[in-house]
């Protein structure tokens, strides 16, 4: 009789826990603000992985405070400030994380024929969009002219193998905010795989990496937004939807961030480095996709600094999932190339 209630007991057990494995798992979020713009995360968990879901909001706050503490432009005591401070040619060491995203930098910036340059700082301040404020006016001539001359990734040499950087150029700066974003999603989807999760969505400033499903059972839907500007109240619309899946997506755009004078004449943020100037050409957004949101971040500068015109050519070379929005008459025209639309990208 004992034996039997045991054996009973021991089923129901083994009933309840299958139940609770095979059942719908539970979604945790974690918000916060970092690197100049808000951040959200999202991940699943049927409740048997063992870690206190406390203990891991406390380690993405700790993982992104460290990005941030290394490659701020804002910070003055950053890794990346105390190097922009220096003004000579002697090798300075910095932390395996910035050497990654210097060592990427460097591959977008030979991809793209260097439409994507770290070292467009100084022209970024110029411009007003840097930590020194915004300007009133444009630079002159002469003024863009001296500032390009601190300019090129050429004037920066990596040593990988030692962690070490060093200027050829004393007055070189290096600004990675157009590719530190996306580093940072990928050092939290790193830590939540450490972690044992495989279903999340990490999202910095726009810049997102997503795993497995949503809550749902599907793919994260991810919004490309509307590409106008003076929204009201600052609400935004969404021009398309993604349903994505072990994936990441950056975005970068001209029609929010820029600086308007009297006279109504805008400036976009995006500087070409090669001219100094802001860019002119019809091209207000384009997104990238790849399972590395670092490189769809910088790969997204690069592409918007190009223009539709030229970026198509790359995009073709190099087979990127990007979809593109160039200003027309009346609305917005959308390019999306065939490694989008064939999902060749998913297997890069």
């Amino acid at each position: 009789m004992l034996r039997s209630k045991f054996r009973s007991l021991l089923l129901l057990s083994a009933l309840v826990f299958l139940a609770f494995a095979l059942g719908p798992k539970q979604e945790f979020s974690h918000n916060g603000e970092i690197m100049g713009t808000t951040f959200t995360v999202k991940w699943l968990d049927s409740r048997l992985a063992g870690f206190s879901s406390r203990s891991l909001r406390r380690n993405i706050d700790l993982r992104l405070s460290k990005v941030d503490g290394l490659m701020s432009t804002y910070k003055a005591d950053s890794e990346l400030s105390r190097f922009n401070s220096v003004r000579d040619s002697h090798w300075f060491s910095v932390s395996s994380e910035t050497m990654e995203v210097l060592v990427e930098a460097k591959y977008i910036y030979e991809m793209t024929d260097g439409a994507f340059d770290p070292t467009v700082g100084p022209l970024v301040e110029l411009w007003g969009f840097g930590s020194s404020g915004g300007v009133t006016k444009p630079p002159s001539a002469e003024e863009v002219r001296e500032h390009l001359r601190m300019v090129g990734f050429s004037k920066l040499e990596l040593d990988p193998a030692s962690s070490r950087i060093r200027k050829i150029e004393k007055h070189l700066q290096v600004d990675l905010s157009a590719i530190a974003k996306g580093f940072a999603v990928d050092q939290v989807a790193a830590l939540l795989n450490q972690r044992g999760l495989s279903r999340y969505m990490v999202e910095i400033g726009g810049e997102v990496r997503v795993s497995g499903s949503s809550k749902n059972g599907e793919g994260w839907k991810i919004a490309v937004l509307r590409p106008v500007s003076g929204i009201a109240n600052g609400q935004k619309e969404t021009q398309r939807v993604l349903e994505l899946r072990n994936s990441a997506m950056a975005t970068s755009g001209t029609y929010r961030n820029f600086f308007k004078l009297s006279s109504n004449e805008s400036y976009s943020h995006t500087i070409n480095p090669k001219t100094g100037y802001p860019i002119e050409h019809k091209t207000i957004s384009v997104s990238v996709l790849d399972p590395s949101c670092m490189r769809a971040d910088g790969i997204a500068t690069a592409l918007l600094v190009l223009g539709s015109k030229r970026a198509k050519s790359i995009i073709a070379r190099e087979k990127l999932a990007v979809l593109l929005y160039d200003s027309g008459v009346e609305k917005v025209v959308e390019f999306e190339s065939s490694s989008l639309k064939d999902g060749l990208w998913a297997n890069r």
